[in-house]
């Protein structure tokens, strides 16, 4: 038996220009972090029927689908890990995430970026450079433990309860960036750079700044696609129902996210839900293989 996990993630900056159209015209870039939210592949081989390769195949998430986390390709990363490891294919991460890409992309024709695969193969932190000709370098940020745990203590992230089709917005953004110029464009151009700025900001250890640029990006990634509505509650932007499907903000104490959470209940406001998270460091994508001994 073998049992496979892959992490899912937090997008804080970038987004977008993962996308090829965007890339191979200008390279991209994106900040993100797996989270110790994940989903689970279970592939046992049933040898009593005959035949080496009849398998039965059992899928688990901790999260529900559709909350714009990556859930998509965390899935396709693993099951490509689960088979590949049972049929002997040895895979390194990069091509683990590629693998994954040209399965959703090209062979399933979804209109992905490559960000989420990279993400749920590699785990941690990390910044994450797109090249005009296709390849990736992947950047861990190994930050201070005491500056991961700080981070940590400031992120709220809300499910909003309204899943969504990450493909629908995504081939939207794709048909905004494929001219050479334009509002789509300049928008991009700025979350790219915001992405720089962001890796460079946490490094310094400078979490109120990096704050601000995440609202910078969020009110620049929504001029590339379709507009998002938000509702301001105790200072703090949380988003309408129905239009996005996870969100995540700074809050700067814990006093602070307590407030929003009770403000939330008082407003009697249950369409968010806080998600509870921790930043994932690093992740195992090595299968565990499960004999009547116990776990090795």
């Amino acid at each position: 038996m073998l049992i496979v996990r892959t992490p899912v993630r937090i997008s804080f900056g970038g987004g977008g220009t993962d996308l090829p159209a965007y890339y191979q015209k200008f390279g991209g870039a994106v900040l993100s972090t797996a989270i110790n939210k994940h989903f689970y592949t279970i592939l046992s081989v049933m040898k009593e029927l005959g035949c080496a390769v009849s398998f039965n195949l059992f899928l688990a998430s901790e999260i529900p689908p559709g909350t714009g986390l990556g859930s998509s390709a965390s899935v396709c990363v693993n099951v490509v890990k689960t088979l590949t490891t049972y049929l002997g294919i040895p895979l390194s991460k990069y091509e683990l995430a590629e693998r994954a890409f040209h399965i959703t992309r090209n062979v399933l024709g979804k209109p992905v970026g490559k960000q989420d695969e990279y993400a749920a193969s590699f785990g941690g932190l990390n910044f994450i450079r797109f090249a005009e000709n296709g390849s990736v370098s992947v950047e861990p940020l190994d930050l201070e433990p005491d500056l991961v745990r700080e981070l940590e203590s400031q992120l709220m992230l809300f499910f909003t309860g309204a899943a969504h089709h990450s493909w629908t917005i995504l081939k939207e953004q794709e048909q905004s960036t494929r001219a050479k110029a334009g509002a789509a464009i300049e928008s991009l151009h700025e979350i790219r750079e915001g992405a720089d700025l962001m890796r460079a900001t946490l490094k310094a250890g400078n979490l109120d700044r990096f704050g601000e640029l995440l609202h910078k990006g969020w009110e620049a990634k929504k001029r590339v696609s379709r507009p998002h509505v938000v509702r301001v509650l105790s200072g703090e932007k949380l988003p309408e129902p129905g239009v996005e499907a996870s969100y995540c903000c700074t809050v700067r104490s814990l006093l602070n996210q307590q407030s929003v959470r009770a403000l939330l209940h008082w407003e009697r406001v249950t369409w968010i839900s806080n998600l509870i998270f921790r930043v994932l460091r690093w992740s195992w994508m090595i299968p565990l293989s499960m004999r009547m001994k116990g776990v090795e």
